[in-house]
């Protein structure tokens, strides 16, 4: 699709200048060390010597043999990539399946590779005993998702930093889940500001074109209200400024509880729900 926006990585290095990128790993090593230096190369050929950049590494429970990790690790750091790229690299998130990340079974792979890397916990953080049991194995940190719940962010940040056994540098770990604008993305970036994350996998922009599911009136009240974190397109439709390669949410702390009024929302164009059954949305 053409539609004047940013497709592909090298787009974000040269127009919008981004300079955290989060990049999924597949266990498989020859593959990902390719990946990986091809990466490196066009961090290299756009982002300059005096200006850092930063990288996650994304396991998304690929690593069913804990041991492979640990060797695939132990060759980014041993030369297989760049040295800047491998400096640049932050933590590695949830690397091990769920069955297996927070098993006893996994502590001794944990530990060597965090002797390269933090890992932390994503996907595992299935209640509020997730995170506590995954500092107790030697995880450093934890993912958080506010479609899982800003009370239970707060209260997993509260847990971490109050662990008998809490890191020397606990890591917070951000992701939108496809948050769109208005609602969805203002609640998520008061809460990642709340919870102190300062960067954040944010994807949600990708998957629809700026404010191309939101009426006039929505588009008016978003530009007119947060001019630092919109702007107009040169098509005539708000999209997310992205350009400097932040988000500048300022204009966020001037909103009441998470971002949001009333009059930026446009009640008269939703789709209401009155009548709607399980069938109507064709699930059984």
């Amino acid at each position: 699709m053409k539609d004047g926006l940013p497709h592909t990585f090298e787009d974000y290095l040269k127009h919008e200048r981004v300079r955290y990128f989060k990049i999924k790993l597949r266990a498989d090593e020859a593959f990902d060390i390719e990946r990986l230096k091809t990466i490196a190369a066009l961090c290299e050929k756009y982002i300059p010597q005096n200006e850092k950049y930063f990288v996650t590494l994304d396991g998304n429970e690929v690593y069913h043999d804990p041991a492979a990790l640990t060797q695939v690790t132990a060759k980014f750091a041993g030369g297989a990539l760049p040295k800047r790229f491998w400096d640049a690299v932050l933590f590695i998130e949830q690397p091990y399946p769920r069955t297996k990340a927070l098993d006893d079974s996994i502590r001794e792979e944990l530990a060597r590779v965090s002797k390269f890397k933090p890992l932390v916990v994503d996907e595992s953080t299935e209640n509020v005993h997730s995170v506590p049991r995954a500092i107790e194995l030697g995880y450093q940190g934890f993912a958080i998702k506010s479609a899982k719940g800003p009370i239970k962010a707060l209260l997993e940040k509260g847990t971490v930093f109050r662990h008998p056994r809490r890191p020397a540098n606990p890591v917070i770990s951000g992701e939108d889940m496809t948050n769109q604008p208005i609602v969805p993305l203002h609640e998520d970036l008061v809460v990642m500001a709340t919870m102190g994350v300062e960067h954040v996998e944010r994807n949600g922009h990708h998957f629809f074109r700026g404010f191309v599911t939101h009426s006039d009136a929505e588009r008016a009240a978003a530009l007119k209200n947060h001019p630092n974190l919109y702007h107009m397109h040169s098509d005539g439709l708000p999209v997310l400024a992205t350009a400097s390669g932040e988000l500048d949410i300022r204009s966020l702390h001037t909103r009441p509880g998470l971002g949001v009024t009333a009059e930026e929302v446009d009640r008269a164009a939703l789709t209401p729900l009155d009548g709607w059954t399980y069938e109507s949305l064709g699930i059984k």
